[in-house]
């Protein structure tokens, strides 16, 4: 179960001023984040408490389908928790829009891409036109998705070393 609460106490204070003074950033899992996990009940902005600030519904259409999704924001951007399709009221998908979050290698959103060519294992590339993004996961970690810039010229890159190493992480999607 989606299980979001707030830091309270003293004590607590000192563990969260102690994350601030030390950059210290949350670690994305491959099933989720700690308290937010893929499969859980979705639930809506009035039953979540959460401490960065205040929750958000939102319904996302795309391709004929709709569903609705869950806007957490943070200091550094925001993580959208997303339904299922099919109306199962459980969470599908988790948009990491924030570089408070990083996974291996310590990747976040604003890392640059050739800190991905690290990874072992393949890299499938994904052109999302109707976003303005490509969506690069490697098939060593699927459950990560990296959506960067799409470029506006050219055919769609079939290898991470034909996409400019610069380019910056978007976003980071868990699925």
């Amino acid at each position: 179960m989606m299980n979001v609460h707030p830091i309270t106490g003293f004590g607590a204070m000192t563990v969260v001023l102690s994350l601030m003074l030390s950059g210290c950033s949350f670690r994305l899992r491959t099933d989720g984040l700690k308290s937010i996990r893929l499969g859980d009940p979705f639930l809506t902005a009035e039953q979540v408490v959460w401490n960065q600030g205040t929750a958000r519904d939102t319904v996302l259409t795309e391709s004929g389908y709709e569903w609705r999704a869950l806007i957490l924001p943070d200091r550094h951007g925001s993580i959208l928790v997303e339904e299922d399709f099919f109306e199962a009221q459980r969470v599908n998908r988790i948009r990491v829009e924030s570089r408070s979050y990083r996974v291996a290698g310590n990747i976040r959103v604003g890392t640059d891409v050739a800190k991905l060519s690290r990874w072992d294992g393949d890299w499938m590339i994904t052109a999302l036109p109707d976003y303005g993004v490509l969506d690069l996961y490697n098939t060593e970690s699927p459950a990560f998705h990296f959506l960067i810039a799409c470029p506006n010229d050219g055919p769609t890159p079939q290898l991470l070393e034909e996409i400019d190493s610069t380019q910056r992480i978007l976003g980071i999607v868990i699925m």
